[in-house]
């Protein structure tokens, strides 16, 4: 039976294989976390990374930075700074 995941199980395995098993690197995109959702559809995954980005949400609830077009990185203090910078 596939299992349905709420959204901070999902962000506690994206951010374990970003910062601990290196087995996802930065920036990723929809197609990249499937396998850590089980049971979601194909446009949840899209919806997910969009909803929960800085461009949606508050910075203190906020989950994910979009840096690109389908590039998504974790937030964290000062990620806001880089993108920034990049687009400059």
């Amino acid at each position: 039976m596939i299992r349905s995941d709420d959204k901070f199980t999902v962000f506690q395995r994206i951010r374990y294989a970003v910062l601990i098993e290196k087995t996802l690197s930065e920036p990723f995109s929809a197609k990249d976390i499937r396998r850590f959702a089980r049971g979601w559809t194909y446009t949840c995954y899209h919806s997910f990374l969009a909803y929960n980005c800085s461009d949606k949400l508050p910075e203190e609830e906020a989950l994910f930075v979009r840096v690109e077009r389908g590039a998504t990185v974790f937030y964290e203090a000062g990620a806001r700074d880089k993108v920034d910078a990049s687009e400059k």
